[in-house]
């Protein structure tokens, strides 16, 4: 048996997943090594979601690319030179941004994610 997902309406978010409302960055600074993740579009054989062709985005690869140096210079650094990031604190940059928000005040909305991409409604 495989399992595919879908949200409640019926669509298939298979390799794909959910886009947020809000795009807010890991950082203040940005989201360094967002590019790195890996998603399950980026695993060989994995399902499709039966929506159309999949296309190979030239401009994440760039970034991926990109993101894979500067995780090289990164590691170079010592331990001490690392920024390790603190979950729950009050440095915790997307908990302040989530609190910002249902406190209804200013959120600061990602610096290297700007664009909700919209998906294409199908005829």
């Amino acid at each position: 048996t495989t399992a595919r997902y879908y949200t409640p309406s019926g669509k298939s978010i298979q390799a794909k997943g959910i886009v947020p409302d809000v795009m807010i960055d890991e950082t203040a600074e940005g989201n360094l090594f967002a590019a790195l993740r890996m998603r399950e579009a980026d695993l060989d054989k994995h399902l499709s979601s039966g929506q159309g062709a999949e296309v190979q985005d030239a401009a994440r690869e760039k970034a991926r690319e990109e993101a894979r140096k500067r995780l090289e210079e990164e590691a170079k650094k010592t331990p001490a030179e690392r920024r390790i990031p603190e979950f729950g604190s009050d440095k915790d940059f997307p908990l302040q941004q989530a609190v910002n928000q249902l406190r209804g005040q200013p959120v600061l909305v990602s610096k290297t994610q700007t664009e909700r991409k919209e998906e294409k409604k199908a005829p």
